[in-house]
């Protein structure tokens, strides 16, 4: 190994222990010296469409401070954070893809009850948005968690602390009452 090298393995350990022990000095330098070669990594995965970079950035550097570890190699350092950033994208995506597919089931669902004519005045004049402030509270948070934010009901029941048959019992109960509110609008 030479000085240079060297001199990277103390930086990046020096960095990341650093950051371990939250100090602004050594985020200021990782922010310096990564953002953008995280934010280029990410532009790649997502086929140079910017839109939502910014936000899946925010979340990768979420994680990155809530589970930083030392690291004496920088290449190390960087296989991480690039693990980090590719699945928070990739969570992005199964997120994304949720949502459309609800939207998608609860359309052809809307479809197979009503005849065709009202089926595009349910959809234009009734979206899915309007019939969800018409849930109660706990309904609409059941909803969002699972199809907006794409937990799992393991997860919103341990969140509950209720069982995960009682979150299926309640997200079934609250899709019903959503299907109602688009049909009784069409």
């Amino acid at each position: 190994m030479n000085s240079i090298e060297a001199e990277l393995v103390v930086d990046t350990l020096a960095l990341t222990r650093g950051m371990r022990r939250l100090e602004d000095s050594s985020y200021k330098i990782f922010f310096s010296h990564y953002y953008r070669r995280l934010w280029a990594y990410l532009a790649v995965l997502n086929d140079g469409q910017e839109e939502e970079l910014e936000e899946i950035l925010q979340e990768v550097f979420e994680k990155v401070v809530l589970h930083i570890k030392e690291f004496e190699e920088e290449g190390a350092f960087w296989a991480w954070l690039a693990t980090i950033a590719k699945n928070t994208y990739r969570d992005s995506q199964r997120k994304k893809n949720r949502l459309n597919n609800f939207r998608e089931r609860l359309t052809n669902f809307v479809s197979h009850v009503l005849p065709a004519t009202n089926t595009l005045q349910v959809v234009d004049n009734w979206t899915l948005e309007q019939a969800m402030t018409k849930l109660s509270d706990d309904e609409r948070r059941l909803i969002y968690s699972k199809y907006f934010i794409g937990e799992s009901y393991r997860e919103i029941a341990g969140r509950l602390c209720i069982s995960e048959k009682a979150v299926e019992l309640r997200l079934s109960r609250a899709r019903h009452k959503l299907r109602e509110l688009m049909i009784d609008r069409g």
